[in-house]
């Protein structure tokens, strides 16, 4: 049986992956939403108004991406005791961050930011490796499922705890990396947390989606069905 093709639409993902984008763009905005208002979205208009009611007499028109910089900047500079002006947005991550210093230092960043977003990964092959052993054993659960649910559960533990130790950079520097945090921790960088750029919102809202689940932005319109 052929699989139908992923053409990156809000109607390619299953109720869960929305789930997820809707609770990740609710966690960057920092706001608290009842279970009520978000029962009652149904699309992704509705999310968008939803979100910037929650601004509306609180909007701030300054650029998060570039608050984003200067507060990471400012914070590097401090955790590194250099001269924050040496930092620029093509900065790399690599040389501010060697490997020796990096995962104390990442954990220091994100303490002093205050954000959540885990700016370190595990090595492009073990992900992969951790990835084709995952498919495999949902595989097996149609064979021998007792064993097939043991590796299962082993796996995702064993990804939990190698986490701790994750030490490959996620962004080659400081640019990309503040324009993640404007979309996932768009609070925690913004100089007045309580404040929102109206005009940005529903772009946030989007990257949440096409950066989680490489949806397409021709596709991301305000008539399109959240829940199908």
């Amino acid at each position: 049986m052929k699989l139908p093709e992923f053409e990156g639409k809000l109607a390619d993902l299953d109720d869960e992956a929305v789930e997820e984008c809707v609770l990740a763009g609710i966690r960057s905005f920092g706001h608290q939403f009842t279970q009520e208002e978000l029962s009652q979205l149904e699309t992704l208009g509705d999310f968008y108004n939803l979100v910037e009611s929650k601004f509306a007499k609180r909007h701030s028109p300054e650029c998060t991406s570039q608050q984003a910089f200067y507060k990471l900047r400012q914070c590097i500079a401090d955790i590194l005791k250099i001269d924050k002006n040496s930092i620029t947005p093509s900065s790399s991550l690599e040389e501010l961050f060697p490997r020796k210093i990096r995962w104390r230092k990442m954990k220091q960043l994100r303490q002093h930011m205050g954000i959540k977003a885990r700016l370190l990964e595990m090595k492009g092959w073990l992900r992969s490796l951790f990835a084709f052993s995952i498919v495999a054993s949902l595989v097996m659960l149609f064979f021998s499922w007792i064993p097939a649910m043991i590796a299962l559960v082993s796996l995702i533990l064993l990804n939990r705890i190698t986490a701790i130790f994750n030490n490959e950079l996620s962004y080659p520097n400081l640019r990309e990396l503040a324009e993640y945090l404007a979309i996932f921790e768009y609070a925690a960088v913004r100089r007045d947390p309580e404040t929102a750029n109206l005009y940005e919102v529903r772009a946030v809202i989007n990257q949440v989606f096409i950066r989680r689940e490489q949806l397409k932005m021709e596709h991301l319109t305000p008539e399109q069905k959240l829940i199908q």
